[in-house]
């Protein structure tokens, strides 16, 4: 069990931050630090490497049925881009969205399970309908990130030996994926492409382009994208560990 995307919680806002946790030969959840709450998308996978469940709990009460859908076919995408990337042969990614038919306290993790509704989001990414979706800048991201955690070069090589062997070719499929496509990073349709978010507010921010300004961009690690100067000034408390850890050298 794998946190994939961490969700952090403070004063009333939503932060994301987009690393995996890898210590003493296995995956485990990141907990979120000095926050008044965290919660994160629970990625379950068989022994094999090969299957994978994500789960995401509508906790924010975001739930418009259409968008759930959009948001867990997109996570789906992402996860089986990055598995893949990195070394991994996954078989399927399945998607689902949980809601709490009932809200309230509850102390006691087993008694927090009950009660659930299986909500509209879910969605089942396999080999045979397989669209690269990371840009080239998450990329380059996911290589600088994986060469300075020798654990995770460590379970790749272990869980897919000949997957990896064969990590030049796999490389540029992805990355030669319908020529150019992949720098408009369309998810979820032909007509619809996803936006980077806001490290801060996690508001969408316009994709570059003529007349499209630039998100901004975090000038030392260059990980994560902001608004303005406001939200990355806002940001900075929770992001400056993983800053100073993964800071790009000149």
């Amino acid at each position: 069990m794998i946190a994939w995307r961490q969700w952090r919680c403070s004063a009333g806002k939503a932060r994301r931050t987009s690393h995996v946790s890898y210590t003493s030969g296995h995956w485990q959840l990141f907990e979120p630090a000095g926050k008044d709450m965290g919660w994160g998308d629970l990625v379950f996978v068989n022994s094999t490497t090969k299957h994978f469940i994500c789960v995401q709990v509508d906790c924010l009460g975001m739930g418009d049925p259409k968008k759930l859908q959009q948001d867990s076919e997109h996570m789906g995408r992402e996860l089986f881009s990055l598995l893949t990337y990195i070394g991994y042969e996954p078989e399927w990614v399945r998607c689902t969205t949980w809601r709490d038919a009932s809200p309230r306290e509850r102390p006691v993790l087993p008694q927090g399970l009950l009660g659930k509704q299986q909500g509209p989001g879910f969605t089942q990414i396999d080999a045979s309908s397989f669209k690269p979706v990371l840009l080239p800048a998450a990329l380059d991201r996911i290589e600088e990130i994986v060469a300075r955690d020798s654990g995770v070069q460590k379970s790749v090589n272990k869980h897919s030996m000949c997957v990896w062997r064969a990590s030049s070719k796999i490389h540029s499929t992805m990355r030669c994926h319908q020529g150019n496509a992949l720098q408009h990073l369309c998810t979820f349709g032909h007509s619809q492409c996803r936006a980077p978010r806001c490290a801060a507010c996690f508001g969408a921010i316009g994709l570059s382009g003529v007349g499209v300004q630039a998100p901004q961009r975090c000038s030392a690690c260059k990980a994560v994208h902001y608004c303005n100067r406001d939200c990355q000034l806002a940001d900075w408390s929770s992001h400056k560990a993983f800053c100073k850890q993964h800071r790009v050298k000149a």
